[in-house]
């Protein structure tokens, strides 16, 4: 099987790493995969991480521009797209939108060929209004198509954006690794010390901290939807109350130079590091005390299932999907989106009941077993072999174009 994934991404960031894992998975299994996206300095490291995966990586200038449409531009973009697709002559293609109204040209390039298409929308985050390209987009769907959503909320949204009945979009959870975790509530203390001891020794070492700070870890693209500026809010009130917290941001994206400003603005400098892009995000979390995750947008966030799985306790903004994994003061504490005074209340409450959050966080970790990456991986690449074989997807036939 010869699997094309397009992600029309200007940078990296849940779509992406989440087709990565895809990749992963498919060329464990003896697919031959292919992987095209724009060359920017965003995905630098994802043509790496696709690369040593065993995919093939073509560089594609599909990226949409999110404030406007232009006629012109969407046709270049569709047209290179089909050159792409005639060269490369996949069995099944799935394209990863970071956002809903991102990938028009690559959709309606599959369309064109009729190839079979599993279209994944990873973050919806309200109900878009597409006007005339709506009728472009049912079109497309009609051709082979099957389009997912990550969450039951953002299957939702998706459905009254396009004006499409609820069972013609599958709904397939993201996953995190589950293996090898256990945190159950009789062993906690002693697991939660051996999970991190070594972890926490290295990262506070590294980053010039004492053993004794708490460690606050923040992962997500710098950019104002993820919600740094709610946190940024409250770090000088939490450092009135613990002088020895700390915060970890881990992350890159054109918010940088305006965080880093006003971070200096707020004269919490010492206190704020923010680490880039980093491969060891799971080692992070292990030396950590809690997870800090304020988005405003998220259908379904792999850091939150992440943080659950390594039985990292967390805060999180009552967003998308997170409701439907995540329980106020069952599996952690849930603030309102974009408010960061409730947002500062729940992280000074979590900071003041430690033990509480442990326990939070093994019932979390437990609850995170029904949202493994296996059964994402299971369902992703089982959804690719029915729309190969044709029974997904909306057309009357498959495609005759690339016979095997």
């Amino acid at each position: 099987m010869k699997l094309l994934m397009l992600l029309p991404s200007q940078a990296r960031g849940g779509a992406e790493e989440q087709s990565l894992t895809i990749a992963r998975a498919a060329v464990a299994r003896g697919w031959e995969v292919h992987a095209g996206f724009p060359a920017v300095p965003g995905t630098n490291s994802l043509r790496q991480d696709f690369t040593s995966a065993g995919a093939i990586c073509h560089q594609l200038a599909i990226a949409e521009i999110p404030t406007r449409w232009r006629h012109l531009a969407d046709l270049q973009r569709l047209l290179r797209t089909v050159a792409a697709l005639l060269t490369i002559k996949p069995d099944v293609v799935q394209i990863a939108l970071p956002s809903p109204i991102s990938g028009m040209g690559s959709i309606l390039a599959c369309g064109l060929l009729r190839l079979p298409t599993a279209v994944v929308f990873h973050s919806t985050p309200v109900r878009v209004s597409f006007g005339r390209r709506l009728r472009a987009y049912a079109w497309a769907r009609a051709r082979n198509q099957q389009w997912i959503a990550v969450s039951e909320s953002s299957r939702e949204l998706v459905c009254q954006s396009f004006q499409t009945a609820p069972d013609e979009v599958l709904r397939i959870y993201n996953g995190a690794k589950t293996r090898g975790t256990d945190f159950s509530l009789s062993t906690l203390p002693k697991q939660a010390e051996v999970c991190s001891t070594s972890a926490r020794q290295s990262v506070c070492q590294e980053l010039g901290f004492s053993e004794t700070d708490r460690l606050i870890l923040t992962v997500g693209r710098l950019h104002p939807d993820k919600g740094y500026l709610d946190l940024l809010h409250t770090i000088p009130h939490l450092l009135a109350e613990f002088p020895n917290a700390k915060f970890l941001w881990v992350g890159e994206g054109e918010f940088r130079a305006q965080l880093i400003s006003e971070v200096k603005k707020y004269g919490v400098t010492d206190a704020v590091r923010m680490l880039g892009h980093r491969t060891d995000v799971l080692r992070l979390m292990q030396a950590s005390d809690l997870l800090a995750f304020p988005s405003h947008v998220e259908a379904m966030s792999l850091v939150l299932l992440e943080a659950m799985a390594a039985g990292l306790p967390l805060v999180a903004s009552r967003v998308g999907g997170t409701p439907e994994v995540v329980t106020d003061q069952i599996h952690g504490r849930l603030c309102h989106v974009g408010d960061s005074c409730d947002l500062l209340a729940k992280l000074r409450w979590a900071l003041q009941h430690p033990q509480q959050m442990r326990e939070m966080a093994a019932r979390a970790s437990e609850r995170v077993r029904e949202f493994s990456e296996e059964r994402m991986i299971e369902e992703t690449l089982e959804t690719l072999q029915r729309l190969r074989r044709g029974e997904l997807g909306h057309a009357e036939e498959s495609s005759l174009l690339f016979p095997s």
